[in-house]
C-alpha cells in the first residue's frame, strides 16, 4: 500500500493559473521554461508539484504577469456588462425558471413522506436524513432567489447544501454500524455534526463498493476537489471577490481598485458560469434523495422523476466552471 506522506501533492495546471491570479498562457510559459515533472490528477488533468505556487507567487516577475492578467479582465469585463450582454441574461433566467420547478418538485416529493418517515421513529437516520433535506430544499430555494437579483455571494451556500447532504448520506450508510448510531445520537443530543471529512470518506469508501467506476481513492479526491473548490466562496479569498472587482492601471502602471460591487454584480458572463455550476448541487440533491428514501419506499413515479432527472442533469453537468471561478 503507498504512503501518503511521501506522495507528491499536485496541482492542475488550469488551477495553478487560477490560484495566482495569473493567465494561463503565462504559467504554461513558465512551465515549458522550468520543465518540472508532469503528472495527472484524478480526473487526468496535467498537473505540477503544489510546492510551484509558492515558488511563482515569489517570483520576480509575479507583479508584472499580474498586471498582464487585470489588463485582460479588464478588456473582458467591458463586454461583460449587463447591457451588452442580453442574450446570456436571459438564458440565465431560462436556467433559473428550469430550476425553480426541480426544486419545486423536490419539495412536493419530500412532503408526501413526512408520515412514513415519522414511523421510523423521532431519531432515525431516516428522519435525521429527512430534516436535513429540509433545509437543503430550503437553501436551494434561497439561492435560486439571490440569483434572481443578480447577488455573486450566494455561491458561499453551495458548501452548505453539499454538506447537509453528505452527513444525511452519512447517516444512511453507516445506519446498522455502531460508529453510525453513536454519531446519530450525538446530532439528536448533543446538536453536534460528524466531521465533513469523516463523511466524505465513508461516502466514497460506499461509492466505491457498489460502482466500479471509481476506486475509493478516486471518489474521495473527487469529492474534495469539489469540496474545496466550493470552499473557496466560503472563506474570504482574494480570487472570489477580484472576480467581481474592476481594476484600472495607474499612470504608474501599477493595478488599482476602479469599481467594487456591493449589491447585485454588473458581470452577466460570471453569474451565468456560477448558475450553471449551481446545477450540480441540483442533480446531488436529487441523486442523494434517491438513496436515503428509496427504501421507504418511494412511490413508483416519484422515484422515476427522480431518475429520469438524475439522468439528464448528468448529461449537462461539469464538476468545475469553464473559467475557473470556483
Amino acid at each position: 500500500m503507498p504512503d501518503k506522506k511521501n506522495q507528491t501533492k499536485v496541482i492542475a495546471i488550469e488551477d495553478l493559473a487560477y490560484n495566482l491570479g495569473l493567465l494561463e498562457q503565462d504559467v504554461l510559459q513558465r512551465i515549458e521554461r522550468d520543465k518540472p515533472d508532469i503528472y495527472f490528477d484524478h480526473r487526468g488533468r496535467k498537473s505540477v508539484c503544489k510546492t510551484f505556487i509558492e515558488r511563482y507567487a515569489n517570483a520576480d516577475d509575479y507583479t508584472e504577469a499580474f498586471t498582464k492578467a487585470i489588463i485582460r479582465e479588464r478588456a473582458l469585463k467591458e463586454f461583460d456588462v449587463r447591457d451588452k450582454n442580453q442574450k446570456l441574461k436571459e438564458e440565465r433566467v431560462r436556467l433559473l425558471n428550469l430550476y425553480d420547478i426541480y426544486i419545486r418538485n423536490l419539495e412536493n416529493i419530500h412532503r408526501k413522506y413526512l408520515e412514513l418517515v415519522n414511523n421510523t421513529g423521532h431519531e432515525s437516520s431516516t428522519t435525521a436524513a429527512y430534516l436535513l433535506f429540509s433545509r437543503v430544499i430550503s437553501t436551494l430555494k434561497m439561492c435560486c432567489l439571490c440569483q434572481r437579483y443578480d447577488h455573486w455571494y450566494w455561491g458561499s451556500h453551495l458548501r452548505d447544501i453539499d454538506e447537509c447532504l453528505d452527513v444525511a448520506l452519512n447517516f444512511h450508510i453507516l445506519k446498522h454500524t455502531p460508529k453510525g448510531k453513536v454519531i446519530l445520537r450525538q446530532w439528536f443530543r448533543e446538536n453536534t455534526a460528524p466531521q465533513h471529512k469523516d463523511c466524505r470518506e465513508a461516502i466514497s469508501e460506499n461509492m466505491a463498493a457498489v460502482a466500479n467506476d471509481y476506486t475509493k481513492t478516486e471518489q474521495e479526491a473527487l469529492m474534495n476537489e469539489l469540496y474545496h473548490k466550493k470552499s473557496k466562496f466560503t472563506h474570504p479569498v482574494y480570487g472570489t471577490i477580484r472576480e467581481v472587482t474592476k481594476y484600472k492601471i495607474s499612470s504608474n502602471g501599477i493595478p488599482c481598485i476602479e469599481i467594487i460591487e456591493y449589491g447585485a454584480s454588473s458581470y452577466e458572463g460570471k453569474l451565468f458560469e456560477l448558475t450553471k455550476f449551481f446545477e450540480s448541487s441540483i442533480l446531488t440533491s436529487f441523486q442523494v434523495f434517491t438513496q436515503c428514501f428509496r427504501d421507504l419506499p418511494l412511490i413508483k413515479e416519484d422515484l422515476a422523476y427522480c431518475i429520469t432527472l438524475i439522468k439528464n442533469l448528468m448529461s449537462n453537468c461539469s464538476i468545475s466552471m469553464t473559467s475557473g471561478v470556483l
